[in-house]
């Protein structure tokens, strides 16, 4: 609303006879032609002040009709008073009709922004608009109120507007209505530009934040934005973050490089750009001159940032103070929206550590002595970075000797924090099932036991959940023991450390060497020594049940369980199943059938004849699945043509196949 009075009216006309159709067709038909041909005026260059003196002339006049009504006539008579073609519509469209921009400059409204003496100013919605707008000439403005000079149209009936008021002034909050845009003359008046630098005020080498005079914000870059993202102002909190930092490095012909503490991106105009309003960003240092400021003293303690390539500056966007005001360049003008200060900021300085990842071991037994692994801080600087801290911290206490939880301080750069591990009571004691635990420890992995793994054992040999055999088996199939990869003769010599307490004989170890060289898997030669009497009282010492471990067939040999699972891709196209692998296997191990009875059983099984292959698939299986090849063409077209010939040749192409020295390289690559 108006701040001095509130006034019913209308802008632009309504008619409600038919002569209103005719001259809303009229109107639409002049703002058309006009969109399309602007008259070639002579453009008349005015001051400013040139501008403030004809408002001034006109106000308590009635404007110039110029076939048209309301607050469009003034603004109308305002065009030719700068020698502007005069364009048609209501007041809201003036928001997106032709202007010359040779005399004029359309500029979108923004939350902030403050129009100069003189422009004008273009509501798409006031109250009682009757949804014509409006559109007025700026007197004087500030950050609460504008004073404009208008004019409107009278009322001549009910509902019923027509010719125009004489100019007056009025005062209008920026909530009066919606504003889309001012229209703002280029006035001759403004002087012109300083001429282009050729050097820079001295500035010492180090990292200052930019303080925008308008605001007292910082400039700031997007910590985690991408590279051309624009900069903004923003407020600090209390010391310049790092994204408010910037590295100031003079260059050799007298220009700046500037970079980000944080992203170490450069300050930089946006495709070096020399229009008006063109956007600063932040991108990769390229040494282009695009990224060279030449810094100006603005006086007071202010500068002006102006890129090597052209001779404008570096401003906030219409002099707006609000966090996210954009940052730009513009012809040098002066005004505060394009001084920057320099701040030395505080001295980066640790404000706070705080746990960033906990250590991988929260679960202790007392005694126990603190594992650090995997703990790491978060350093955090009054800059607002962070540091990921993994080392160079002490921590109290490191041995547990409570039940219960107990509290870790973590202690770095005089800065501390905490975290919290759970203790619990170690197993009573040695007892001899922890001193058989020990002993696996101590035997196969060659250390000595960690309390967790002391305890896990201990609890499930003294619970029966294991026998001896079990507990020793997974010691000798652990990880931790199969990435030591021992010869045969160094496992053989820890089997029988292991299982019979003594170092083995020359005779046993030169059997088990030999049975190993037949392929016996690892896992059947350890079952082998747990199921000796030898094993058998060393568990009964402890206290411990003996027990034993199974084996599946397909654990017995590798090379016998490799060949088998061969045959299940080559003939049937698919992994072995459990079952097939083990009944397979023991027919070789336990039952001595050959590889030749075991690949013609493949073959002659349901479900590879379910296949139903043709000629040609048949002979390329064979090939595949028995010589380990595909089928030479010459050795395909016979075989094909011989089975053509009669069904019965697959039989003999089966036989030749098994009875083949490449069929039994094969067999030999699997230890057959």
């Amino acid at each position: 609303m108006k701040l001095d009075t509130v006034i019913t009216y209308r802008k632009g006309y309504v008619l409600k006879t038919k002569m209103r159709k005719v001259l809303s067709l009229i109107l639409m038909l002049t703002v058309v032609f006009s969109a399309i041909i602007l008259n070639p005026s002579t453009v008349m260059a005015k001051t400013q002040q040139d501008a403030l003196d004809w408002i001034n002339n006109m106000e308590g006049k009635v404007p110039s009709a110029d076939g048209s009504s309301g607050c469009v006539a003034l603004i109308r008579n305002y065009y030719t008073f700068f020698g502007a073609a005069v364009v048609s519509g209501n007041g809201k469209d003036y928001a997106t009709n032709p202007i010359n921009t040779a005399i004029f400059t359309r500029v979108t409204y923004k939350s902030g922004m403050i129009p100069r003496p003189g422009d004008i100013i273009v509501w798409s919605y006031i109250p009682n608009d009757h949804g014509l707008g409006h559109v007025a000439i700026v007197v004087s403005a500030d950050s609460s109120k504008i004073t404009v000079l208008e004019s409107i149209s009278e009322q001549t009936g009910p509902d019923q507007y027509w010719g125009t008021s004489k100019a007056r002034k009025n005062n209008y909050s920026y909530s009066s209505g919606t504003i889309a845009c001012f229209i703002q003359p280029k006035f001759d008046s403004t002087p012109p530009p300083p001429a282009m630098p050729t050097t820079s005020v001295s500035i010492a080498n180090g990292v200052y934040a930019i303080q925008h005079k308008g605001s007292g914000k910082y400039i700031t870059s997007y910590q985690n934005g991408n590279s051309g993202d624009q900069l903004y102002i923003y407020s600090d909190a209390g010391s310049p973050y790092a994204d408010q930092r910037y590295n100031f490095e003079r260059l050799s012909d007298n220009t700046y490089k500037i970079t980000c503490v944080f992203n170490s991106r450069a300050i930089d105009v946006k495709g070096i750009a020399a229009d008006n309003r063109t956007p600063v960003i932040q991108a990769p240092y390229n040494g282009g001159d695009n990224q060279r400021w030449y810094i100006v003293d603005a006086g007071g303690g202010y500068y002006e940032f102006v890129p090597k390539y052209v001779n404008k500056a570096m401003e906030i966007d219409g002099n707006m103070t609000a966090d996210g005001a954009k940052v730009q360049i513009n012809e040098r003008n002066g005004t505060d929206a394009q001084k920057f200060k320099l701040i030395i900021p505080p001295a980066v300085a640790l404000s706070s550590i705080r746990i960033e990842t906990n250590p991988a071991k929260m679960t202790y037994y007392t005694n126990e002595t603190l594992d650090t692994t995997g703990l790491s801080l978060a350093a955090i600087y009054n800059d607002g970075t962070k540091k990921i801290v993994t080392d160079g911290y002490a921590c109290s206490p490191t041995t547990f000797t409570t039940v219960g939880s107990q509290q870790i301080t973590v202690t770095y750069s005089n800065k501390t924090t905490t975290f919290t591990v759970e203790v619990k009571e170690s197993p009573k004691g040695l007892t001899p099932i922890g001193q058989f635990v020990t002993r696996l420890y101590q035997n196969v992995l060659g250390r000595a036991p960690d309390a967790a793994g002391l305890n896990y054992w201990y609890d499930n040999l003294a619970s029966h959940a294991l026998t001896g055999a079990q507990a020793t088996a997974n010691f000798f199939l652990c990880s931790e023991f199969i990435n030591k990869n021992v010869d045969d003769t160094t496992l053989l010599t820890i089997l029988y450390k292991t299982c019979m307490n003594r170092n083995p004989d020359d005779a046993g170890l030169a059997y088990w060497k030999g049975i190993m060289a037949k392929g016996w898997s690892r896992k059947y030669i350890l079952n082998q020594f747990m199921i000796s009497n030898e094993f058998k009282s060393i568990c009964a010492s402890y206290g411990i049940i003996p027990g034993s471990i199974t084996l599946r067939n397909s654990e017995l040999k590798p090379g016998v369980t490799a060949f088998v699972s061969r045959l299940f891709t080559t003939f049937m196209n698919r992994t072995a199943d459990s079952a097939g692998l083990d009944y397979w296997t023991g027919q070789i191990i336990l039952k001595g059938l050959s590889p030749k009875t075991i690949a013609t059983s493949f073959v002659n099984s349901a479900e590879f004849q379910s296949k139903n292959l043709g000629n040609v698939q048949y002979v390329t299986s064979l090939y595949n699945g028995l010589l380990g090849r595909a089928p030479d063409t010459a050795g395909l077209n016979y075989w094909v043509g011989q089975i053509n010939a009669n069904p019965a040749a697959r039989k003999t192409l089966l036989n030749q196949f098994l009875a083949s020295s490449e069929f039994a390289g094969i067999c030999a690559g699997f230890g057959l």
